[in-house]
């Protein structure tokens, strides 16, 4: 009698863990999923919409989720290699799949040329490169496949025939509706201040609005936006503190370098570059899964301060406030 060993994989992402009982079981449910999916798809003659609408009931999911399914898969087979991927591993779910298609629906007459490079790019950002990797979440894979279009095509950034500035009121004799339309660096703008007269006068947001509004509060002085943006990437994105990524620079009245060396403290508590290094280079709780935004979490010692660990980027980490309780708890 022979017996038949299996080497596991030197390099594999953590939730398809060989090794992991709930890891390979969410495996198989991601890989049914992707069977039944892929059963529904249509022909490329047929319509779209006329086998979501007849999904609808059968699935007991929304159309347009089924439609953006439907598209997402016929986009997988434009791109062979991550085709392979996708039916040899099934690191992706319809989600995922959905979150690469639409970024790239943006981009207009795609050559052969340009799929292969897309291709080449998705692939290596699925193949992991070492045991149990965190695979990139949803938004994760959104944001990047859309940096990817915006390399492809500057242009999409700015693709925006709305108008500009909006306003509306509108009432039905008991409650009424107030509606600003903005560019989005003056939104963020208002609601940073909004938050910021909330914090400081204990008031909620509404209720901060309204007493601005009608004079009865005065609004802060100033607010500080932080914002980061690459500065060894070409039209890289912004990120801005509490607000996450956006494609277009927000204007800024300061400009700090933080790629030089920054100073370690000398004391338990971070300094303010300390923290805006570190709040700028994790965007949320570092926990995975967890997107609670930076600005909103705990700086945290990686090897503890009391241990001999330093205050500095190095050794810090963000942890939002549950997560660190849980870490500190040692569970």
């Amino acid at each position: 009698m022979t017996t038949t060993t299996t080497t596991p994989p030197t390099a594999f992402f953590a939730h398809a863990n060989p090794t992991n009982p709930l890891a390979k079981a969410r495996h198989n449910v991601r890989r049914a999923d992707f069977a039944c999916w892929r059963a529904a798809q249509p022909h490329l003659d047929a319509d779209i919409d006329t086998t979501a609408l007849s999904l609808v009931n059968t699935w007991g999911l929304g159309e347009g989720l089924i439609t953006a399914g439907l598209r997402a898969l016929f986009r997988l087979d434009t791109l062979p290699g991550l085709k392979a991927l996708q039916d040899t591993h099934c690191l992706l779910d319809i989600q995922g799949l959905i979150a690469i298609d639409k970024p790239l629906s943006a981009l207009a007459g795609l050559d052969d040329a340009t799929l292969a490079l897309i291709d080449a790019t998705l692939v290596s950002y699925f193949t992991p490169t070492q045991p149990n990797q965190v695979f990139p979440t949803t938004a994760k894979i959104r944001r990047r496949v859309r940096d990817l279009a915006k390399t492809l095509d500057p242009s999409i950034a700015f693709r925006d025939t709305r108008p500009k500035d909006t306003y509306t009121f509108s009432s039905n004799g008991t409650k009424a509706w107030l509606e600003l339309g903005v560019d989005e660096a003056t939104g963020i703008a208002i609601d940073a201040f909004i938050r910021e007269t909330a914090t400081k006068q204990d008031l909620s947001l509404t209720d901060a609005i309204k007493k601005l509004l009608t004079g009865a509060i005065e609004p802060p002085a100033t607010i500080v936006l932080h914002t980061y943006q690459a500065c060894d990437v070409d039209n890289a994105p912004t990120y801005i503190n509490g607000y996450g990524w956006r494609s277009a620079p927000i204007p800024h009245t300061k400009k700090r370098d933080l790629t030089t060396p920054v100073k370690e403290s000398d004391s338990y508590q971070p300094s303010g570059m300390i923290r805006s290094v570190v709040e700028g280079r994790d965007e949320t709780c570092r926990l995975s899964g967890c997107d609670r935004p930076a600005m909103y979490s705990q700086l945290d010692h990686r090897h503890n301060y009391a241990e001999g660990g330093k205050t500095h980027p190095s050794n810090m980490a963000c942890l939002c406030q549950h997560h660190h309780n849980m870490k500190t708890d040692g569970r």
